[in-house]
């Protein structure tokens, strides 16, 4: 893969499209993080060195520290999340 830049101090963003990522599948993570899994401070996906997808929620924000047990945890969830629904990890 050839990259056009690589992330340094800021990462730059992209449609999902351009990455060849579905904009209705994040649409449907969004949706699920703020009913479902509100307990999720934060979730950032990045593809191909570009963010597709970036929110958070319980006052986080994307300045703010968090703890490596939680990150843990939250990924633990989205993917029996999206195991759940049917997808491929």
């Amino acid at each position: 893969m050839q990259r056009d830049y690589w992330p340094t101090q800021e990462w730059q963003t992209a449609e999902p499209e351009s990455v060849g990522m579905r904009p209705d599948k994040l649409l449907e993570l969004d949706k699920a993080l703020r009913s479902q899994y509100r307990s999720i401070d934060g979730m950032v996906v990045v593809r191909n060195g570009y963010t597709v997808f970036e929110r958070y929620n319980n006052g986080f924000g994307p300045g703010d520290t968090h703890t490596v047990a939680s990150v843990c945890q939250s990924e633990e969830k989205v993917r029996r999340m999206w195991v759940e629904r049917g997808h491929r990890l």
